[in-house]
């Protein structure tokens, strides 16, 4: 019995009573199976069409186009961990095109042997789903020949600027060096310019060590440098930033060919201007003892073989020279430029005077010839 004060029944009372049992019919027979026997799976046809997605709901949104599928758990873009090929039918196809990068799709292949494409096929960016074939190998070859030869050509460059610029970097403490050590054992002297001019021999320049500094070279044509000159012409030597002295020729002053050898580019690039000395233009060497004046008389361009431009005398063959010479060489391409060591640069000059130490300086050195 129910009372005014509570709506539902009493317990027993909901209870349902006397209800009969089902029909023997109405539950299905229980089919007996054998052991290891499989029900039969029915297949769909690779051919049939795929199913309709479900309807989105009202509040959710479709995914922009630039929306990366991957990961998605949306209804349209299931979570598979690999991106899925195009359906064209479908009426909301998802992909994300970038610049390089192979298309994410999120909807099935109507055929699913197709669902994934092979490494020999790529998309096209047009959002069509058409295939085209990748590069053959022999395009993926040059590619790669091209990398090298760019590879190569960054490292050549690379020890060309060390080659050229590094090195007079390296080389030009040295060079300080080498001057401080020639000007503290002979000190400078006077400064004021000379009007002692003298026309007979300059006094004799002793044999120096190999290696040692033994006088200056002053050009003032460029620049008003100045370069040490060392005794030999090894590699280890000129690389230093100074000139070489040929061993066999003469010394400053004397008779016969004083001859010195430079780099032209690289370590100091000392002799780098020498195809713009002209006739008449003056080298200046400094002696212990003497500042010896040599004009230009003549220049050449020949092979490393000819070595007979350091001869006593390369303008007469009399083994007794009577000249007191010097003789610059320095390496040049075939037309005489600085950016090659084919052939040899070379520049002869004649004594004209020299002023003693004590006196003063040469007029040449204040100027600009």
């Amino acid at each position: 019995m129910v009372s005014a004060g509570n709506k539902f029944p009493p317990r027993s009372a909901r209870r349902p009573q006397n209800v009969p049992p089902p029909p023997a019919d109405a539950i299905p027979p229980r089919i007996p199976r054998s052991p290891g026997v499989v029900a039969p799976v029915k297949r769909r046809s690779l051919n049939a069409a795929p199913p309709a997605p479900p309807a989105p709901l009202l509040a959710e949104k479709v995914p922009a186009l630039d929306t990366p599928s991957w990961g998605s758990a949306s209804p349209h873009t299931p979570s598979m961990g690999m991106p899925h090929a195009v359906n064209a039918t479908h009426p909301h196809p998802q992909w994300r095109r970038s610049q390089g990068v192979r298309a994410q799709y999120s909807q099935p292949y109507a055929n699913p042997r197709a669902a994934y494409p092979s490494d020999t096929q790529t998309y096209n960016e047009d959002g069509g789903g058409r295939l085209r074939k990748r590069p053959p190998i022999f395009w993926g070859f040059v590619g790669i020949v091209g990398e090298l030869l760019i590879t190569a050509g960054l490292i050549v460059g690379l020890f060309a600027f060390w080659q050229v610029y590094v090195t007079d970097w390296q080389v030009a403490k040295d060079e300080k060096v080498a001057l401080a050590k020639f000007e503290k054992k002979y000190g400078n002297g006077p400064t004021n310019v000379s009007k002692d001019i003298r026309k007979d021999p300059p006094p004799q320049v002793a044999s120096s060590a190999y290696g040692a500094t033994f006088a200056t070279l002053h050009i003032p044509s460029w620049n008003k440098m100045v370069v040490p000159v060392k005794e030999g012409t090894a590699q280890r030597i000129l690389d230093l930033g100074v000139a070489g002295h040929y061993e066999q020729t003469a010394m400053p002053g004397g008779l016969g060919n004083f001859s010195v050898a430079a780099h032209r580019r690289s370590y100091g690039s000392n002799f780098r201007d020498i195809d713009k000395l002209r006739e008449g233009n003056n080298i200046i060497v400094r002696t212990p003892d003497a500042w010896l004046v040599y004009k230009v008389v003549s220049h050449d361009l020949v092979l490393p073989e000819k070595v007979s431009v350091i001869a006593p005398d390369p303008f007469d063959q009399n083994p007794e020279p009577t000249r007191r010479l010097m003789t610059l060489t320095s390496c040049a391409t075939s037309t005489g430029g600085q950016w090659g060591n084919t052939h040899r640069y070379i520049v002869h000059l004649e004594l004209d005077h020299w002023v003693p130490r004590s006196s003063g300086i040469p007029a040449e050195l204040t100027g600009g010839v």
